[in-house]
């Protein structure tokens, strides 16, 4: 049988002699006595250390009120996504890419917790403040001589309606459902 001859290209070459002399190094290293896997695993060590910086700042109790909703818990989500880019960067050695992730990370995990503080605050946190009680106003639409025309309930301080014929004003009637409102609202039609 006949071997064909074939040409690497020296840059190939390069790289399949160096990757042939890694692992023999491993192999020669294991035969004298010495071991290449210390100084691996104190140069990762230092770039544990370097990357050890990089810390969690969303509490564990944001953190499990968090998991009892989706749209909370889908925003904690997005901060530890560039929590893991900045460590990741870090660890390829890319200072400059991992710095920037952590910076963007502590403003996606402020703006997490936050959204979890109100959306999600939790009984067992007395500090995070409670969701701001919805009030609905009444408002009527009069007419140039003062007849009701039409009326309506909106948690605003107007009305955006185009309403021909009347102009609207608030009533000064404030509801603590919206329920309440519309009785109140169609009790004013009626008797109108």
């Amino acid at each position: 049988m006949a071997y064909k001859r074939i040409s690497i290209p020296t840059p190939v070459a390069a790289l399949i002699l160096a990757g042939v002399m890694t692992g023999c190094g491993g192999a020669l290293d294991s035969l004298t006595g010495t071991s290449s896997s210390s100084s691996s695993s104190s140069s990762s060590s230092a770039s544990n250390a370097s990357c050890s910086g990089y810390v969690d700042v969303i509490s564990s109790t944001v953190r499990s009120n968090a998991n009892a909703d989706a749209q909370c818990s889908l925003q904690i989500a997005n901060a530890d996504s560039y929590l893991s880019a900045a460590k990741a960067a870090c660890a390829s050695g890319n200072t400059a890419g991992a710095a920037a992730y952590y910076t963007q990370y502590q403003q996606v995990a402020d703006y997490a917790t936050g959204v979890v503080k109100t959306l999600c605050p939790g009984s067992s946190s007395s500090s995070a403040p409670t969701l701001p009680v919805t009030t609905y106003n009444l408002f009527t639409c009069l007419t140039s001589s003062g007849r009701l025309q039409a009326a309506a309930c909106s948690t605003g301080s107007s009305i955006n309606s185009a309403q021909i014929g009347c102009t609207w004003y608030n009533a000064g009637s404030n509801y603590g459902s919206q329920a309440s409102c519309i009785a109140a609202r169609d009790k004013l039609l009626a008797a109108n």
